[in-house]
């Protein structure tokens, strides 16, 4: 066993590691010293490897290798230095994250805290749990939240370990996994023990002023959300401008009267900033676009216009300009639609078919050169392609619709989207005084309502609901009527 062990690290070194596994192997079956040795090496060379099955099979020899350490300072580094195995450990427990094996690598944390330098084990246990719940929420798992509940404790009791700065980092991890636990008391309470850290740097207490309204206002408390947010609103510069995007945000969603407003004017106040800063210009742009799809949707066409033609003048390019395109080929369309009409209500809508077009024809070639789109790609081509189709329906042009709206309807099979490409095709027909087309398009969209799950509708209201479709179209008539 002996030569075996020292013979595969030579082959270790002599970078031949399938050489090295198997004298490790023999090595193992021993009860010599050198076995553990050996296990300990050849867990090393699993956790190295693309296979997930050898990250299990390492993770297993560490656990028996190192089972009855208790203690750094109880650890034999005879044969294997103490900060190889710390390396060892640390490389297996990674792999088995990446590998999405997270309750192995949890159980590979615990038993690393007997070799591990402290706090280092705890932060793994964090990391874990933290990525566990990330997993999970995108799956869209209702076991999220007990992971992230899970990491926001483990996050709280490393911040007890720690002072000043570190400790403020680690309690702002610790909230915001309760956030997403849908604990935000306890978020609260984190951020309220941060903001009480001595000799935490002056340009954090901004965001956590920020991050605490916002706790605040999830929990129902907002008698307390006004000290936090005058606080968060002293902050200057950059995170000022950024505070106050973020809780314009938050206020938006709220549903209290006094908050939602409120989320209005922080987003005007940034919108009119003149002497915008490089770091302030993400959130400039952003609160311009916010505000102008805010004043479509309330009716107000021509004030978005404003709006998004001032944001794309300034961000041509931003991250921002492709929904600012959309909202204002939108706005034009809205415009045009007005009574009486406008004078110039058919180049109106010959601007947004063409904003449509771009739009569309960018996501397209973007896809055949990279094979696939980002989430919000897919949301705009989407958007823009249906707008295409109520373009040529405002333009009196139902066959442009019909021709437009074919390859729609296999790109978006069997979803709520298809219903809606079908109803815009129904509508032309329609147009077309076309009744048999029109029918056969009814029959179809009936069809494929009955047959949609309910997931097929993630809203509760307008296009993406259930109910919309229930109640619109496909209701008895005396209902209907109602």
């Amino acid at each position: 066993a002996a030569a075996a062990y020292h013979l595969g690290w030579c082959k270790v070194k002599l970078k031949e590691p399938d050489a090295a596994q198997k004298l490790f192997e023999e090595a193992v079956r021993a009860a010599d010293p050198e076995s553990t040795a050996a296990a300990l090496r050849l867990a090393d060379l699993h956790a190295r490897s693309a296979d997930p099955a050898r990250h299990k099979a390492g993770a297993e020899l560490l656990a028996a290798a190192l089972r009855d350490v208790r203690d750094p300072s109880k650890y034999d580094a005879a044969l294997v230095p103490l900060d190889e195995v710390r390396a060892t450990c640390e490389t297996t427990v990674t792999a088995l994250a990446a590998d999405g094996a997270f309750d192995a690598a949890l159980n590979a944390a615990g038993w690393y805290a007997g070799v591990a330098a402290p706090p280092r084990a705890g932060e793994l246990r964090a990391e874990i749990l933290s990525a566990w719940g990330a997993a999970l929420t995108k799956e869209r798992k209702p076991e999220a939240k007990a992971k992230h509940k899970a990491a926001a404790t483990e996050w709280a009791q490393l911040a007890e370990l720690q002072t000043k700065g570190p400790r403020v980092a680690l309690l702002q991890k610790a909230a915001a996994h309760a956030r997403l636990a849908d604990e935000p008391a306890t978020a609260a309470t984190h951020l309220q023990a941060a903001l009480k850290v001595d000799g935490a740097p002056e340009l954090e207490q901004g965001p956590l002023w920020a991050e605490l309204a916002e706790a605040l206002l999830a929990a129902n408390r907002p008698d307390e959300v006004w000290k936090a947010f005058n606080n968060a609103m002293a902050s200057v510069g950059a995170v000022s401008t950024q505070t106050r995007y973020r809780l314009a945000q938050q206020f938006g969603e709220s549903r209290h009267p006094g908050f939602a407003p409120l989320g209005r004017q922080l987003l005007e106040q940034i919108a009119k900033q003149e002497n915008v800063s490089a770091a302030e210009r993400e959130f400039h742009e952003r609160a311009l676009c916010e505000l102008g799809y805010a004043l479509l949707r309330e009716g107000n066409a021509a004030d978005a216009e404003v709006r998004l033609r001032a944001q794309l003048a300034l961000y041509a390019n931003g991250p921002e300009a492709g929904k600012a395109r959309l909202f204002l080929g939108m706005a034009l369309l809205q415009r045009a639609a007005g009574r009486p009409a406008p004078p110039d209500a058919p180049k109106m809508r010959t601007d947004a078919l063409a904003l449509f077009r771009q739009l569309v024809k960018e996501a397209d070639d973007f896809e055949r050169k990279n094979n696939k789109l980002t989430e919000t790609q897919a949301w705009l081509r989407l958007q823009a392609a249906l707008r295409v189709l109520q373009a040529h329906q405002q333009m009196g042009q139902p066959r442009e619709v019909l021709f437009d709206a074919a390859p729609l309807l296999d790109r978006y099979k069997d979803s709520a989207d298809e219903l809606i490409v079908l109803s815009l095709m129904y509508h032309a027909f329609k147009q077309s005084n076309d009744a048999n087309g029109a029918n056969l398009t009814f029959d179809r969209m009936k069809d494929l309502f009955n047959r949609l799950p309910p997931t097929a509708f993630p809203k509760k209201t307008g296009e993406y609901s259930r109910e919309f479709w229930q109640k619109t179209w496909f209701a008895p008539p005396e209902e209907k009527k109602k």
